[in-house]
């Protein structure tokens, strides 16, 4: 089945809640890419034809999802957590706002943890936000664990249902592949 067209016609489906509830990812607004959701029935909505960004994940049941948006506030992109039924965004924003944009990539069952990366042109630097510490990189965040030699870690790709295990890509280059146990 093809996805509703939505903005200007030209869109792209980038994740899907784990029920297949929702699937999320852009359209093309007035800018390049705008944040657009779709139901099951392929129906859709953008947040704002205006705004610029991406749906990047869900949760299982697609209540909550993570992505990066512009709030306006910089001129850099910022991380959000979305609440579905509210369709309140939480602006959880960059580990490096004045110089890189927030990608928010997934999020934990209990909301308590999301991943992602900043970045900006080729650079990345992959980070964990959680309601407890906010965003910390994750060199440092493994540091803090006392692992001790961790290679350069650019992006955090998905995180486990507990919040406990991460998955990305680290040095050298953006194809070498690590996982990462917190606890």
């Amino acid at each position: 089945q093809h996805l509703r067209n939505l903005g200007n016609g030209q869109i792209r489906a980038s994740a899907i809640s784990g029920d297949g509830s929702a699937t999320g990812g852009l359209a093309q607004g007035s800018s390049s890419r705008t944040p657009a959701y779709w139901n099951p029935d392929t129906t859709g909505s953008m947040l704002d034809f205006n705004a610029l960004g991406e749906v990047n994940g869900f949760t299982e049941d697609g209540s909550t999802s993570v992505g990066t948006y512009y709030f306006g506030s910089s001129n850099f992109l910022s991380a959000y957590v979305r609440d579905a039924a509210s369709g309140v965004l939480t602006n959880l924003g960059a580990l490096n706002p004045a110089t890189m944009s927030g990608i928010a990539t997934d999020i934990s069952e209990d909301l308590d943890t999301v991943v992602g990366y900043d970045s900006i042109q080729l650079s990345r630097e992959a980070w964990v936000w959680t309601s407890a510490d906010g965003i910390i990189s994750l060199q440092d965040r493994l540091g803090a664990l006392g692992i001790a030699g961790v290679p350069t870690i650019y992006t955090c790709a998905a995180v486990s249902d507990d919040g406990n295990v991460i998955v990305g890509s680290s040095a050298p280059g953006f194809n070498t592949g690590y996982i990462a146990n917190l606890d």
